[in-house]
Order: C-alpha cells, then structure tokens, then sequence
C-alpha cells in the first residue's frame, strides 16, 4: 500500500510525528509517498529511512529542471502526482497556518476518491 504524507512545512516535532506515523504504519508492505519540502515532507523520509521502510519523494519541477524557472504551480502539480500515485492519504496540518497548497490537497484527494486522513497538529 502506498500512503502519501504530506503536511505544513512548520511541523519540526518529530517525535510526535514518529507517533502518527506508527499509527498509519498498520502494514508490512507500505511505501511512504511525500514531497521534498521542509517539515513534515522531510520528516517522513526520515522516518522511512531509520525504520527501513520504502519511500519516494516527488520535488517540484523547478527544482528537477535547472532551466525551469520557479513557479507556485508546481506545487500544485506535485500535489496531484502524489496523490495520484498513492492508495491513501495523509494530511497533517498546523492549525495556526494557513496553507492553501494543503486545503488543494485536501480537495484532490477526495476528488480522486482516494482515503483521505487529517490530522491538526496540537
């Protein structure tokens, strides 16, 4: 089962995420889906890496392509691949952020009828 984690860049506990992840971590065979932003995205593949589990990390384009120049779009973009190459969805917000990239997280994922799971942080 592949379960994407995305969440807030603000998020830096990571013992409490730790804690969530073991919770979502109910399988032998999962692979952790996430991005390559700070915070959250990070901490996942950390947690995969120190734990043995199978991840993959999905940048945006600008930064896979030297000669892109940077646009918000490709987070959206990413988003979307994320989801849509995962069976479900994780989405770890803080609750004192607004972060309109997780919201379209939110939406996409329940548009593409994928399980959808959100957590608020403290």
């Amino acid at each position: 089962m592949r379960v994407a984690v995305i969440g807030s860049r603000k998020i830096s506990d990571y013992d409490w995420l730790q804690e969530i992840l073991r919770k979502v971590i109910e399988q032998d065979r999962v692979v952790l889906v996430s991005g390559g932003s700070e915070g959250v995205d990070t901490l996942v593949h950390k947690f995969a890496k120190e734990n043995n589990i199978d991840s993959f990390m999905y940048k945006p384009h600008f930064l896979l392509d030297k000669r892109a120049q940077y646009s918000p779009r490709d987070f959206f973009t990413r988003y979307r691949q994320i989801i849509d190459n995962s069976d479900q969805v994780v989405v770890i917000v803080d609750t004192e952020t607004n972060e309109p990239d997780l919201e379209f997280a939110q939406e996409y994922a329940d548009k593409r009828q994928r399980p959808l799971f959100v957590i608020s942080y403290k």
